[in-house]
């Protein structure tokens, strides 16, 4: 009786012991300079777009889906967004442009996965890197591969695929 007490506690440390030992995941960087191709519905509506990251943290945004939008571009440069489409354009500071904007809230959890301030990193499975942070009201969620990103959930809204 005694052996078995001494082995079930043995055993019992020992389950302990690997429940208790997690392992840390890296936090991976994006990029601080790309291009991809992503997509993402909204209002049961898809969007497909180019997206450019400079190095130097300008973005632009150019829509090829849906059709009706095909052309529309959304540049900004030193806290100004420059919207156009074929010869017409505006420019309008960041703030008329509103938070909740998909397009602001894609480049910033792209600048904030470029900086790596404030994100945590959770998983890494098959080579992606899931991160977590915060952009204004919204908590997100991003794979990362080879410092590109795969795939961005942001609040329960909006969840863009990149190629």
């Amino acid at each position: 009786m005694k052996k078995v007490i001494i082995i079930a506690m043995l055993a019992g440390s020992a389950l302990m012991c690997s429940c208790a030992e997690e392992k840390k995941v890296e936090p991976e960087k994006l990029s601080a300079g790309f291009e991809t191709q992503l997509t993402y519905e909204q209002n049961n509506v898809t969007f497909t777009a180019d997206m450019l990251r400079q190095e130097d943290g300008s973005w632009s945004f150019t829509f090829s889906e849906p059709k009706t939008i095909e052309g529309l571009t959304f540049t900004q440069t030193d806290k100004v967004i420059t919207v156009s489409m074929g010869e017409i354009s505006y420019l309008a500071d960041q703030a008329q442009i509103a938070d909740t904007s998909s397009v602001k809230l894609i480049a910033a959890a792209a600048d904030k996965l470029v900086s790596g301030k404030g994100l945590k990193a959770e998983s890494n499975k098959n080579g992606v890197t899931g991160m977590s942070g915060k952009v204004g009201d919204f908590e997100f969620t991003a794979g990362i591969k080879k410092g590109k990103l795969t795939s961005l959930k942001i609040g329960n809204e909006l969840s863009v695929k990149f190629k």
